[in-house]
């Protein structure tokens, strides 16, 4: 249906759940409805925690210090060692390779590092079109 999945899926007790009732259908007891709202119960209570992953922390922190750097917000954090120089006049693509290779030692999930990593590569590059003008 077009959704692609990244990482190994869950192996909690009802994913498990779930995909059995899965393969079981349409042979089984299983109802489409049944199984479609325990799915988006298990995806609703694992975002309900995805701020505690450290890699879509890392993402976040990458956001701070790029608004720091870049002037648009003052922090007290020292971002010397920031990987974007704005006096190079970046374009989206360095600054989205920058966030890559801030995240390349952080550990969490692949999933929602990548989710956080296109996210926050859409907002880059909306930011970037709106103040290139």
């Amino acid at each position: 249906m077009g959704h692609e999945r990244i990482g190994p899926l869950p192996k909690t007790k009802q994913w498990r759940r779930i995909v059995e009732e899965m393969a079981s259908f349409p042979t089984g007891n299983a109802e489409v409805a049944d199984i479609a709202s325990e799915t988006l119960r298990c995806v609703r209570n694992r975002f309900v925690h995805i701020n505690e992953d450290a890699s879509v922390q890392a993402v976040f922190e990458f956001l701070v210090g790029l608004a720091s750097v870049g002037g648009v917000v003052e922090t007290p954090e020292d971002w010397s060692e920031f990987p974007v120089d704005f006096h190079q006049n970046p374009s989206p693509r360095r600054i989205t390779q920058a966030l890559q290779d801030w995240l390349i030692e952080t550990k969490g999930s692949l999933e929602y590092r990548t989710l956080a990593e296109y996210a926050a590569a859409d907002t880059i590059a909306e930011w970037y079109a709106e103040h290139s003008k």
